[in-house]
C-alpha cells in the first residue's frame, strides 16, 4: 500500500490499486482522526467519492440510482450532465471499512485541466435544517453567496511562468468578495494567453450552461441544495458538469427551483459579459 503524508504530518495508507485524485478541488481532504477523506481514483480511472455521512451518502447514492434506471424524459436530459454511476465499493483504510461511490472521471480527457467548483444557490441548507446548521451555512461564503447566489469552494489553474499547478481552496473562497468574482472568472478562462482559446472556452461553457438553464426553467422534480457545477477545460475541450447531490430533495411543492436557478443565472450572466468583452476587444 502507498503511504500518503498530509500537510498536518498525519500518515495513512491507501489501498493497492488506488491513488489520491490529484485534480480534486473543493470538497474534503483526508485528516487523520476526523471523518474526512479526499477522493480517490481506482485502476480503471474511475473516481471514488467518500461517503462520509451515512444518511447523506445514501441520499446521494439513491439519486444516482434513480438517474441510472430512469426512463423519465426530463431526467434523461439531466443525466448527460451528471457523472456516470458505477455503484459503490468498500475499502479498508486506516483499519476502517470505508464506503465510496464509484463515478466516472469527468476530466480524464483533459491535459493539465483548469478546474473550478462553483456551488450554486443563495441558500445551501435544506429546508427544515436545524438552526445551528442554518446559521453555519449562512455565515460561509457570505461575500459571494448573498450577492451572486453562488460560491467558489475551490479552483485549479497553472502558473504561466512556472507551469506548475496552483490550487485555491475553501479558505480562499470564504474570503472572496463580490467585486472580485468577475476578475477571477476572467483569470480562470485566460490560462493560455490566447483570446481565441478563451472565447472558444466561454462559448462552450455557455452552450452547456444554457442547456442546464433550460432544464431548470421547466423541471419541477427536484430542488438542489449545496450542489455544484464543475467547470473544466484545456486548450481543446471544455466541460460543464453537475456534481454533489447529497442535499437534493423532491420538489413536493411543484415549484421551480428558484434558489438554484437564481445562482445559475448569475454564472451565465458573468460568463456572457466576459465573452462579450473579449469579442469586442478582437474586433
Amino acid at each position: 500500500m502507498a503511504e500518503c503524508v498530509m500537510e498536518d504530518g498525519s500518515r495513512f495508507a491507501i489501498p493497492h490499486g488506488t491513488e489520491l485524485l490529484a485534480e480534486q478541488v473543493g470538497g474534503h481532504e483526508f485528516i487523520k482522526g476526523k471523518q474526512t477523506m479526499s477522493m480517490l481514483k481506482n485502476k480503471d480511472g474511475h473516481v471514488l467519492k467518500y461517503i462520509n455521512k451515512p444518511i447523506l451518502g445514501e441520499k446521494e447514492n439513491k439519486f444516482y440510482e434513480v438517474l441510472q434506471n430512469t426512463e423519465d424524459p426530463e431526467l434523461l436530459k439531466l443525466k448527460k450532465f451528471v457523472p456516470e454511476y458505477f455503484g459503490t465499493t468498500t475499502l479498508k483504510i486506516a483499519n476502517q471499512d470505508v464506503r465510496f461511490l464509484i463515478l466516472s472521471n469527468l476530466i480524464e480527457d483533459l491535459h493539465e485541466p483548469r478546474i473550478m467548483d462553483i456551488k450554486i444557490g443563495y441558500q445551501t441548507h435544506e429546508p427544515g435544517a436545524p438552526k445551528e446548521k442554518v446559521l453555519a451555512e449562512e455565515s460561509k461564503y457570505s461575500g459571494t453567496k448573498k450577492s451572486w447566489g453562488f460560491c467558489i469552494p475551490g479552483y485549479q489553474i497553472y502558473n504561466k511562468e512556472t507551469g506548475k499547478r496552483e490550487k485555491y481552496g475553501k479558505d480562499f473562497g470564504k474570503h472572496l468578495q463580490k467585486d472580485a468574482v468577475k476578475n477571477l472568472f476572467k483569470t480562470f478562462v485566460d490560462q493560455y494567453s490566447s483570446p481565441t482559446i478563451s472565447i472558444h472556452t466561454l462559448q462552450s461553457f455557455l452552450h452547456q450552461l444554457h442547456q442546464i438553464q433550460s432544464w431548470f426553467e421547466s423541471q419541477r422534480i427536484y430542488h438542489f441544495y449545496s450542489s455544484s457545477l464543475l467547470f473544466s477545460y484545456d486548450e481543446h475541450r471544455a466541460h460543464v458538469h453537475m456534481i454533489d447531490f447529497a442535499h437534493v430533495i423532491p420538489a413536493t411543492d411543484n415549484n421551480l427551483d428558484s434558489n438554484y436557478l437564481g445562482g445559475l443565472n448569475s454564472v451565465v450572466k458573468l460568463f456572457q459579459t466576459i465573452l462579450d468583452e473579449l469579442q469586442a476587444d478582437k474586433t
